[in-house]
């Protein structure tokens, strides 16, 4: 396998390594191993007692107790209600869901419990001693088939893992690792109509969430996670085609953020750390909880990188106010913080979602919160934390043939069996950690890729292996699988494999038809479903794995930007600096329309000249940034500067530029340059340093300008310097006149009657 090393200037050594499955000596990892016998040490202590009980004590009450106590309703069996017993199982079933879902630990334990104590009061029904020898048997037998199931699986295991390393070894498939430099792509129409379902969204105020869907707060389908994949499909779209834009871009991800300090988003934080930790305290970043305290950290930190505002650095920038009287007051650096303080705590290093429950995704992007922290901040939590964290993933959520585990009970150790199954959380682990351990992201993709090759009826979908591959994750009704379809596309785009890719993307049409309404895109199925495509839409070759762990330079920001540009009259699908140039290319969003762009960050007292397609009467504008690097005066050799489609059969795009040159004197006001939209095709127009480039007819022009402007100047030089000439002439040949005596010098009388001329 190759692993690519990125220097900092965005190159990419390519290194040959082959990273293999590590080797698994038992079923589970050793941490899980010590947590899981630990529990089966306690369960045995129950099981011994309630033996003693049994068999010592002829009292029926006792024995119903002690029945229960051994297996969950056992006492039920006792005292003759199998009835009762089933209903104990199904509780039983519905408590462990409960657990599941939203952290209460101690409801299936209740159900045993209560369980136990109601057989007491059944004991006058009749009694069944004939199931005792049963009830006695069964959790020693359960422990014991366990045990004996899982060494074989482990064997079974070990065996697939032997011939997936022999495949890594000699697949000639490689991930591309070569990173693109930010800026390098350029959005098409129907992503920049698909963006738009992203802005619509983001741009409401802040206290509103009109276009989200509040299904529930407890599961994939709360609104904390349409906020978190809104912004970092933003994100991602910003780095990928518009590093140089701040404008409605860098506004909607910021409001995003915004977002999550609504009460309605994290509240539920309150009832899960109450039932699950006995916990009444309602912060959510302190404990646990990385399903949102780490997601807000990706948040933060890839808004940073791209727009280079540290507004969430401040303390208390991050308030999270639950009543008058409490509120949990955080910022970047404090989230951070307590992101590592949970690492550090958590005996798996990889922490709880809901109470008990970690889930190796959310923690895979807990810790890309981390690395991207560290990186514009200059701290070292993720590199202290990176080794413990590898360790523990590969021997703690990965089995000995590499699938995932995709959660494990950090008080029990147990994990729920058919969730790793899953080609959706597959292909999502490949995502996250292409950020935080590429090289284990690789290995999973080569793995992966084998079960993409032609999906389940040869059509190059991908393969679906459990239910909830095919569920839509924001409705929880069973469809064409659209989280899968989405996370599949964007580890494939992460990875470079355009194969496979556009066969998924191919196979997604066929089965899910975009429609656009109002020039707004969107895929049948919930509102989530469609915030997860934008990962595959808008990412590419490590796109995920440069906006987190590379970032920009931090000269970027410094570098000219499209500051403003008004939403939605103006789509911007590139906007690339250089340091001394500013790309864009514009769409209309709505209609052709005259619009003000705001320019920012250009070289104070500096003249740039902006050209484009569509520049009004083939002319230029001229700019001098002021003191502040912002336009300060503007001159066009014709009526102005229209930033335009201009159909031509011989050109699709002209494109144009804004070029530096010495600076003017005698600059007057200006806010900017307009610009207006012709139809729904792009304007590519540029600001540049260099010399004239343009059509030829509009270079002949400037040239016979000049010319004219040259030829003029030098016949009023000619005429300034002939006049004092002529007259000093004229006053010598003239018929002076006698002066009286007391003339004062140098009067000359010129006229009649001696006027002094």
């Amino acid at each position: 396998m190759v692993i690519g090393e990125t220097s900092p200037e965005g190159t990419s050594e390519r290194v040959e390594e082959v990273l293999t499955l590590p080797e698994h000596t038992g079923p589970v990892g050793p941490i899980t191993a010590r947590v899981q016998r630990r529990w089966v040490l306690g369960y045995l202590g129950v099981w011994s007692a309630s033996v003693a009980a049994i068999l010592l004590s002829g009292s029926p009450t006792l024995r119903a107790v002690a029945s229960g106590l051994a297996v969950p309703g056992g006492g039920f069996l006792y005292t003759s209600d199998p009835p009762l017993f089933l209903l104990t199982a199904v509780a039983l079933l519905l408590g462990f869901v409960a657990w599941l879902l939203v952290g209460m630990m101690l409801a299936p334990f209740a159900v045993w419990l209560v369980a136990a104590l109601l057989a007491t009061t059944r004991t006058s029904t009749g009694l069944w001693s004939r199931a005792l020898p049963a009830v006695v048997a069964t959790g020693p037998v359960l422990l014991a088939t366990t045990a004996m199931l899982r060494r074989v699986e482990l064997r079974r295991a070990r065996r697939r893992a032997e011939d997936a390393n022999a495949r890594l070894v000699s697949s000639p498939y490689r991930p591309t690792v070569a990173p693109s430099p930010p800026g390098h792509d350029e959005l098409g129409r129907d992503e920049l109509d698909f963006l738009r379902s992203f802005l619509d969204r983001a741009l409401q105020p802040v206290e509103s969430f009109d276009g989200f869907e509040w299904v529930d707060q407890f599961q994939v389908g709360a609104v904390r996670y349409q906020l978190n994949y809104a912004q970092w499909s933003l994100a991602l779209a910003q780095s990928r085609c518009a590093p140089a834009f701040q404008g409605y871009l860098a506004e909607a991800q910021r409001r995003l953020v915004e977002k999550m300090l609504d009460p309605r988003v994290w509240r539920y934080w309150r009832w899960e750390n109450l039932w699950g930790n006995l916990d009444r305290n309602p912060d959510p970043i302190r404990r646990d909880n990385v399903m949102f305290s780490g997601y807000l950290s990706v948040m933060l930190g890839t808004y940073a990188t791209l727009t280079g505002d540290r507004r969430y650095d401040q303390p208390g920038s991050l308030a999270f106010r639950w009543d008058e009287r409490r509120t949990f007051a955080y910022d970047a650096g404090s989230v951070a913080e307590a992101l590592r303080d949970n690492f550090e705590r958590s005996r798996f290093c990889l922490f709880s979602c809901e109470p008990n429950w970690v889930y190796s995704i959310c923690n895979a992007i807990g810790m890309a919160g981390l690395v991207a922290h560290d990186r514009t901040h200059g701290t070292t939590h993720a590199d202290e934390l990176r080794e413990r964290f590898r360790r523990s993933f590969e021997l703690e959520f990965l089995r000995a043939d590499g699938r995932l585990v995709t959660n494990r009970s950090s008080r029990m150790g147990i994990s729920v069996p058919g969730i790793g199954r899953s080609t959706a959380n597959e292909a999502a682990i490949v995502l996250w950690l292409s950020a935080v351990l590429p090289d284990v992201a690789n290995r999973s993709w080569c793995l992966l890729r084998e079960d993409l090759a032609g999906g389940e009826d040869g059509s190059g979908g991908p393969v679906f292996r459990s239910p909830l591959d095919r569920m839509d994750v924001g409705s929880y009704r069973l469809s064409y699988g659209p989280m899968t379809y989405a996370f599949a596309m964007a580890a494939a785009r992460e990875m470079g494999d355009t194969e496979t890719f556009e066969r998924l993307a191919r196979s997604l049409e066929r089965v899910a038809v975009p429609r656009t309404r109002d020039g707004v895109t969107s895929y049948p199925g919930s509102v989530m479903s469609n915030l997860m495509f934008g990962l595959a839409r808008f990412g590419g070759a490590r796109a995920w794995h440069d906006v987190v762990a590379r970032g920009l330079p931090e000269e970027r920001h410094r570098w000219p930007v499209l500051a403003d540009a008004p939403y939605p009259d103006v789509l911007v699908a590139r906007a690339t600096s250089d340091g001394a140039a500013l790309d864009l290319v514009l769409h209309p969003g709505s209609g052709p329309r005259r619009v003000t762009l705001g320019l920012a960050r250009l070289v104070p007292g500096r003249c740039y000249t902006v050209w484009g397609a569509g520049v009004a009467g083939r002319g230029e504008v001229a700019l001098v940034a002021d003191g502040e690097g912002a336009p300060a005066w503007r001159s066009t050799s014709t009526a102005g500067w229209r930033c335009g489609w201009r159909r031509d059969a011989r050109r699709t795009r002209r494109r144009g530029g804004v070029r530096a040159g010495r600076p003017r004197v005698g600059a007057g006001p200006g806010a900017g340059a307009t610009g207006a939209g012709r139809d729904r095709r792009g304007v590519g127009c540029s600001v540049r340093s260099g010399r004239l480039r343009g059509d030829p007819l509009e270079v002949s022009m400037a040239c016979c300008l000049l010319a004219a402007f040259v030829i003029g100047l030098i016949v009023r030089l000619v005429r300034a310097v002939r006049s004092p000439w002529r007259r000093r002439r004229s006053a010598s040949t003239a018929p002076r006149a006698d002066l009286p005596s007391g003339t004062p010098a140098g009067v000359i009388a010129g006229g009649p009657g001696g006027r002094p001329a």
